[in-house]
């Protein structure tokens, strides 16, 4: 089950095993809710086995916005640089 939180977040859920047997991806929103600033992902995904490699999360800083700076859609972070996981 997923909905809209508002916030990048990802979780595993576990059957029987000490595998992860889904992993639940929530991405950050468009639209601006309290604090958060608008975002969006992009995900990379092998065309011949339909994996996930990776994603990209991209932001734009409202606060810069506000003052007066040219609205640009800064790259935030890659999964897999941050979380140091191979492809």
């Amino acid at each position: 089950m997923a909905s809209n939180s508002f916030r990048d977040t990802f979780s595993l859920y576990y059957g029987d095993s000490d595998d992860s047997d889904l992993v639940e991806f929530s991405a950050g929103s468009l639209t601006p809710r309290n604090v958060n600033n608008p975002s969006f992902r992009i995900y990379t995904f092998d065309d011949a086995t339909q994996t996930l490699l990776d994603y990209s999360q991209s932001v734009l800083d409202l606060a810069a916005v506000q003052s007066g700076t040219q609205p640009t859609w800064q790259l935030e972070y890659t999964f897999s640089a941050t979380y140091q996981v191979l492809a």
